[in-house]
C-alpha cells in the first residue's frame, strides 16, 4: 500500500484492522487458576486460626 511520506498520518492508515476484545476474550477461560484461588483460600483460612489464636487467646480463659 503506497503512503505519502509527507503525511504524518499515512502510516497510520495503512495499517490493519485493530482487534476488539470481544474477538479474543470469548475463547478463553474466565477463571484460569482455579487451584491457585483455593490454595490461597485455605492459606487464608489457616491465617485467620492462627490470628484468632494468637490475638485473642486460644478459648478466652482468662479469669
Amino acid at each position: 500500500m503506497e503512503h505519502d511520506a509527507t503525511d504524518p498520518r499515512a502510516r497510520w492508515r495503512a495499517m490493519p484492522e485493530p482487534i476488539r476484545p470481544e474477538q479474543w476474550t470469548a475463547g478463553h477461560d474466565t477463571d484460569p487458576i482455579p487451584e491457585s484461588l483455593a490454595d490461597a483460600e485455605a492459606r487464608r483460612l489457616e491465617q485467620e486460626r492462627t490470628y484468632v489464636v494468637t490475638r485473642l487467646g486460644a478459648g478466652g480463659a482468662a479469669g
